[in-house]
This record gives structure tokens, C-alpha cells and sequence, in this order.
């Protein structure tokens, strides 16, 4: 959980190093989807990235805690949020 993650030093710095890198690499796929075309190129990339993998991070603890999740509305509707509007 993230109580444990967050009770030891060595393991939180480690989880936020993850977390950090994950933002890079999905900043990077974000811009390259933007200069394509298919991400909307009004948001900040780097803002961006870090709302997916909080939100990937929020999915995850929802489905630890045996939380209902309606996995394909809420894909289809977070894809909507992001698309391009040339690409709709």
C-alpha cells in the first residue's frame, strides 16, 4: 500500500524515482502524439504525463481497495478528453 511505501525511506525514494521516470517517458509519448496530431496540442505535455500516471496511480490503488471500476466508460471517455479534435 501506500502507508508502507511511504513508512520507509529507502522504498519511497525509490517509488518516487519510479513515478518520476514514468512522468518523463510518458511527457515524451505525449509530445510525440501532439506533434502528430492525435493528442491535443493545447495542453502542456509535461502536465499532462503527470495527470496520466497520477491517475494510472489512482486506478491502481481504487482496484487494491476493491473499488468497482468500470474500466471500458471510463477509457472511453478519458481518450475523448485527450484526442485531437483533427483527429476525432
Amino acid at each position: 500500500t501506500i502507508t508502507a511505501l511511504a513508512s520507509r525511506l529507502h522504498v519511497r525514494q525509490r517509488f518516487v524515482a519510479l513515478v518520476l521516470g514514468a512522468n518523463q517517458r510518458v511527457a515524451a509519448t505525449v509530445a510525440a502524439a501532439q506533434r502528430l496530431g492525435s493528442v491535443r496540442g493545447d495542453l502542456d505535455a509535461d502536465a499532462l504525463a503527470q495527470s496520466i500516471v497520477l491517475f494510472a496511480l489512482g486506478i491502481i490503488a481504487a482496484a487494491d481497495l476493491g473499488v468497482p471500476l468500470q474500466v471500458e466508460p471510463t477509457r472511453r471517455v478519458v481518450l475523448q478528453l485527450l484526442r485531437s479534435p483533427r483527429s476525432r
